[in-house]
This record gives C-alpha cells, sequence and structure tokens, in this order.
C-alpha cells in the first residue's frame, strides 16, 4: 500500500496508478488493486513481488548487466503501452 497527502492539485499516486492500468499484464507488473480518497490521503493498493527499482538501487550500485536488464524491460514496456 502506497500513501501519500491529499494534494489537490496534483497526485503522484493517481499518475503512477494510471500507469498500472496502461500496463496491466505485461510481466513482472505488480497488478493496481484500488486507488482512493481515505481522509486526508489518497492510497493505492497494489501487489508487491520483488524489491522495486528504487529499493534495489538503495542496496548499493547496480552492475552493468543488471542496469542493462532494467533498462531492456522498461523499453519493452513502453513499446507494448505505445
Amino acid at each position: 500500500m502506497k500513501i501519500e497527502r491529499d494534494e489537490k492539485y496534483r497526485s503522484e499516486l493517481h499518475h503512477e496508478y494510471q500507469i498500472y492500468k496502461d500496463i496491466a499484464g505485461c510481466p513482472g507488473v505488480s497488478r493496481a488493486h484500488w486507488y482512493g480518497t481515505e481522509g486526508a490521503f489518497n492510497v493505492l493498493v497494489i501487489d508487491r513481488y520483488e524489491l522495486s527499482l528504487h529499493d534495489r538501487v538503495g542496496q548499493g550500485p547496480l552492475e552493468l548487466t543488471t542496469a542493462v536488464s532494467f533498462a531492456d524491460q522498461m523499453v519493452r514496456i513502453c513499446s507494448i503501452t505505445h
């Protein structure tokens, strides 16, 4: 579950939810279960299969093969959705 303070002018989670909907069904992509507002917060509920890219980078420098693999996957996902 991801939570952000509800800012009327901009919601990064809403944008993220839209992206999850666009790439739904792609291998390795988490499934978005729900997005909405609860009180003063926006909430996104998604499956979490593995570490996020942010978490992975936080563990230390990436090997070149890992960075190339991430780039390849992102290009493939982008080509499927556009």
